[in-house]
């Protein structure tokens, strides 16, 4: 073999060692999105079927968007007092 032969042989051989841990990694984790999106999926309509929220949906029925529907069951009192007067006492005023 020549010196030309070696160097394309070479290239070829590390072209293809170090192209198959990418494909390899590319395919796992193609698979890992699509399962985190089922889980998400399944979030959603447990969120959406418990009540908490209300999602919009595209065409392919995937959520777009979310609509909260807040219900307030308590009572809110807020007491305090304080003293006004006009024109502002002596004081009051800053000092120079």
């Amino acid at each position: 073999m020549n010196n030309a032969t070696s160097c394309l042989l070479g290239i070829l051989f590390t072209f293809i060692c170090s192209t198959i841990p990418f494909i390899i990694s590319s395919r796992q984790l193609s698979k890992e999105a699509k399962r985190l999106i089922a889980l998400s999926n399944l979030i959603i309509r447990g969120i959406e079927e418990s009540g908490l929220a209300k999602f919009s949906r595209n065409a392919n029925g995937e959520p777009v968007g979310m609509h909260f529907d807040v219900t307030v069951s308590d009572s809110l009192t807020l007491t305090g007092s304080t003293k006004l007067s006009f024109p502002p006492s002596p004081e009051t005023q800053p000092k120079a």
